[in-house]
């Protein structure tokens, strides 16, 4: 399963957010990006509770992520 994630972050968070999400072993690529969000990650897992696993138990948790927005590839 592929799902990209969309996180907005603190104001001036993005560079320590995107090296931490960066060396989750599910990202395979992440980038900061201009506009509402502030950077996007593509994720790559085996199931929607190994997703929901990323989101909730990494993510969320980081000291700077104000939100997230999952979007799951349909094919």
């Amino acid at each position: 399963m592929i799902a990209y994630i969309l996180i907005a972050t603190e104001h001036g968070e993005e560079e320590e957010i995107f090296d931490k999400v960066s060396q989750i072993k599910q990202v395979e690529s992440a980038h900061i990006i201009f506009g509402e969000w502030d950077i996007i990650i593509k994720v790559s897992v085996e199931n929607s509770e190994e997703l929901a696993a990323i989101i909730m138990d990494h993510l969320r948790k980081l000291s700077g992520v104000r939100l997230t927005s999952s979007l799951i590839v349909a094919r």
